[in-house]
């Protein structure tokens, strides 16, 4: 077979096309998928994003400029997903260009390689983590700027080699390593990452060391501030470790010292490999246990597993120093949030940065293999290729399905009982009352048996509280509401729902007290309003009716007409008697 030779840059556009087509092809089945988890706090539920101004505002502040941009989605689409995922994807394709850039800097002279190392970014099922839970834009736009910085930096280095003005393409870089920063912390590592790649893709390109060491150091300066501005000043003010990580939702993790959290991260390192090799077994929340003791077994093989490993890559870097980068790469950019400030054990979404190294050491894998099956190797890379993008494809189908994606994380939960409760949530929605049920107490079963009770939020609690009711277990019922009331005692849906279960249980008086206590709270319940009405005309008191009416029209006008129907027929009844 006679090798095709195409023009340089009609061969970078036809790699372009090529990149921004599997990408369409692979992701755009997502636009309808919908809210999970982080979702609803930081985009549904967050009054702070629907005005541009108060976003510009706090541009500078930690993630604003993720929530600026959750902002204009707002402004443009409101609460339509569609839209939300649309940027998300567009965000991905644009992040695979630019890293599409910076591995033919890898892969010298060998644009088919760079372009086979891109797709694997872009392709492998583990990078849907980030760019189909909408949220995860955060861990995107770092990504993004990220490697934005590096690909600005090469080029720096390549102009000042040149004895070329390079100041324009290095500030571009050191303004958007500081953006990658401030859009998510773990692109603090970015200075290290700019000199691995130096070290070993730069070489040629030859400068004194004290301009190299000019050009790096300034890198630093944002990533240390961030150290000092986050961990340094609360640490001596007195905040503790666990608070530190409240930059991503935590749960129970009172008792995580920084030992603790780094004993538990070394084997979730091996389930990071596991998963980048064979990407089976995908879950948004693994529920992984933290470890009790700081010593244990499995910590232990698994840093002995490191020992081997480097002790492999080091002996081999000559012979591959393409493995040594690899290896390096996936360590060093995972080491802001898989050391010590405890967080939650594992995200699929922390491998968007470290999948680089990944794809790199991935590509040179198949270009040995070319060498020893020279007339099947195309066959074996675009088979990979394909085998990637049909999983990626098959994870981004189960995201449309609330059900079908909460049991296929059910199945992989290792402890934690946060994947059960979404699942009953999503029982519950669909209407499927019995498997809510049955659900909702294997989730409770789990997260007591674990010490974790902390996990049963009040909203769980009365969702419990509603399926009973419905499956007619009402003593059930008043004990789940009683228990999310006893948790969050103002929760307004808690004391409307008891209130509910008290008046199918004939008890009126103690319906009408829920009722009250219900359309006193915020935020407003019109039901509860009307309930509370209704009831009263039903013991026979017309006055809660008539002083709430006028309220209850500015809530819910139909509800208000009912009302007033109600209140005309117990005018007529009393009259006739």
């Amino acid at each position: 077979m006679k090798k095709i030779i195409l023009n340089k840059k009609i061969e970078i556009y036809l790699h372009i096309v090529i990149i921004l087509a599997v990408g369409c092809i692979v992701y755009l089945n997502t636009l309808d998928s919908n809210w999970y988890l982080d979702d609803f706090s930081n985009i549904v539920n967050n009054t702070r994003i629907r005005t541009l101004d108060y976003s510009f505002r706090e541009l500078f502040q930690s993630r604003g400029i993720v929530n600026l941009s959750f902002s204009f989605n707002y402004y443009l689409n409101n609460l339509d997903v569609g839209g939300y995922h649309l940027f998300n994807i567009l965000l991905h394709l644009s992040t695979s260009l630019v890293v599409y850039l910076i591995l033919k800097r890898v892969f010298v002279g060998q644009a088919w390689w760079a372009l086979c190392a891109v797709l694997v970014f872009l392709v492998h099922p583990l990078q849907t983590q980030t760019v189909t839970y909408v949220v995860q834009r955060m861990a995107g736009m770092a990504g993004f700027f990220f490697f934005l910085s590096l690909y600005l930096y090469i080029v720096a280095r390549e102009k000042m080699s040149r004895l070329e003005s390079s100041w324009f393409f290095w500030l571009s870089a050191l303004i958007s390593g500081a953006l990658a920063v401030m859009c998510k912390e773990n692109a603090a590592t970015l200075p290290v990452l700019l000199f691995l790649f130096d070290v070993f893709y730069l070489s040629d390109f030859k400068i004194p060391r004290t301009k190299r060491l000019f050009m790096l150091l300034p890198f630093f300066v944002v990533p240390l501030l961030f150290a000092v501005i986050r961990i340094g000043v609360p640490v001596i003010a007195g905040s503790s470790f666990q608070q530190l990580g409240t930059f991503e939702t935590t749960n129970a993790l009172e008792s995580v010292t920084p030992l603790k959290y780094f004993s538990t991260e070394i084997p979730v390192y091996w389930i990071y490999i596991r998963l980048l090799i064979f990407p089976f077994g995908q879950a948004l929340d693994y529920g992984y246990p933290f470890v009790d003791k700081i010593l244990n077994l499995k910590s232990f093989f698994s840093l002995c597993g490191f020992f081997l490993l480097f002790v492999f890559v080091w002996v081999n870097k000559k012979k591959a120093p393409w493995l040594l980068f690899g290896v390096l790469w996936f360590f060093l950019s995972l080491s802001v949030e898989s050391t010590f400030i405890p967080l939650e054990p594992i995200y699929e979404h922390r491998l968007y940065v470290p999948m680089f190294g990944f794809a790199v050491v991935v590509t040179f894998l198949l270009k040995l293999l070319a060498i020893f099956f020279r007339d099947y190797s195309m066959l074996f890379v675009i088979g990979y290729l394909f085998f990637l993008g049909v999983l990626a494809y098959s994870r981004n189908e189960i995201w449309r399905d609330p059900v079908l994606f909460w049991e296929s994380n059910a199945r992989q939960v290792v402890s934690g009982s946060r994947p059960i409760m979404q699942l009953a949530d999503a029982y519950f929605q669909r209407g499927k009352m019995d498997l809510a049920n049955i659900t909702y107490k294997r989730a409770i079963q789990m997260a007591e048996a674990a010490g974790r009770s902390s996990e049963l939020g009040a909203g769980y609690l009365v969702n419990m509280c509603v399926a009973s009711e419905r499956l007619a277990e009402f003593d059930s019922a008043v004990y789940y509401c009683r228990l999310a009331i006893s948790k969050s005692p103002n929760y307004p849906s808690a004391h409307y729902n008891l209130g509910v279960v008290q008046y199918r249980q004939g008890d009126l008086v103690g319906s009408l007290k829920s009722f009250d206590r219900a359309r006193r709270l915020s935020p407003p319940i019109p039901a509860a309003y009307y309930n509370y009405a209704s009831v009263a005309l039903e013991i026979g008191d017309i006055a809660p009716a008539e002083e709430i009416y006028t309220q209850l029209m500015l809530l819910d006008s139909s509800l208000a007409l009912n009302l007033s129907q109600e209140m005309a027929a117990f005018r007529e009844k009393r009259r006739l008697h």
